[in-house]
């Protein structure tokens, strides 16, 4: 069972993150270079694709999920080394937050709830993957900003739709 500090950090670490990706984002769309127009601006899907750890954490938080916070917190802590500038190193302090209440949530894992924390994080990496171009998609897919907020979406929704029936055995 997750204890109050747990849910504490975890909505508080989510906040943040969700905050700084705002943040960053606003920042990306005033300092990066001007890109050919496509659908979604650039900047607007990065700054979903940031935002993406802090939403799970929230949906963690709801579920009372252990396996979701430690997900959180490992996602913040990979896109906190996504830029060789710095700008993401932030990301560092949430993932200490989340792992630290993922590691406060007790002994008792609902094992259930791993397949919608396995598939959130794969479509969050193969957000990033499509981003950072390592699938061999043109920069028309990448760029466009759709494919990525849509994993995006996935990533945030799966842990919701996966989640068992709190009525159910499984859930207990």
């Amino acid at each position: 069972m997750i204890g109050r500090a747990a849910l504490r950090m975890g909505r508080a670490a989510g906040l943040v993150t969700i905050g700084y990706a705002v943040f960053l984002g606003f920042w990306l769309r005033d300092n990066a270079e001007p890109q050919a127009s496509s659908p979604l601006p650039g900047w607007l899907a990065l700054s979903v694709l940031f935002a993406v750890p802090g939403a799970v954490a929230l949906v963690a938080v709801a579920g009372r999920s252990g396996w979701l916070l430690l997900e959180a917190g490992v996602m913040c802590l990979l896109q906190s080394f996504i830029s060789f500038a710095g700008v993401t190193l932030p990301f560092l302090a949430p993932a200490v937050l989340l792992l630290a209440a993922a590691s406060g949530t007790g002994r008792r894992v609902r094992a259930a709830q791993l397949p919608g924390a396995v598939t959130a994080t794969l479509a969050w990496l193969a957000a990033w993957a499509f981003r950072l171009e390592l699938l061999g998609g043109g920069r028309d897919v990448t760029r466009s900003g759709i494919v990525l907020v849509a994993l995006a979406a996935v990533a945030v929704a799966a842990p919701l739709l996966l989640a068992p029936d709190p009525t159910s055995e499984a859930w207990s």
